[in-house]
């Protein structure tokens, strides 16, 4: 159970770093866009 809610916490951690980095492409896509 532990090493099972472990894992979910790493990939909820992975997922938030990934969306901010699509975050930060998506806003230099734009800028470059002006």
């Amino acid at each position: 159970m532990k090493s099972k809610r472990s894992k979910l916490e790493k990939e909820k951690r992975l997922t938030k770093e990934t969306g901010k980095e699509m975050e930060v492409l998506k806003v230099r896509l734009k800028k470059k866009e002006h």
